[in-house]
């Protein structure tokens, strides 16, 4: 999780504009769902941001600030 939140956050460096869509589809989405299941399945920790599709580079922060948030909760 924290890895990928330093992928995301590398991403959009500099960035406040629109993201590209596609290439979060991409690169990132499947991985951001994956841990996100996981971190509910296997220890009931959930994050509303981790079901966001970003539009904006804030709010691909905002999804790597919740990838650390529950990777700091998980034991």
């Amino acid at each position: 999780m924290l890895d990928l939140a330093r992928e995301l956050r590398n991403w959009v460096q500099g960035s406040n504009g629109a993201v590209d869509l596609n290439e979060w589809t991409q690169r990132f989405a499947d991985r951001v769902e994956a841990l996100r299941e996981k971190a509910k399945r296997d220890h009931a920790e959930v994050d509303p941001w981790l079901t966001k599709l970003p539009s904006a580079a804030g709010a691909v922060r905002q999804i790597a600030d919740a990838l650390e948030r529950v990777a700091r909760r998980l034991p």
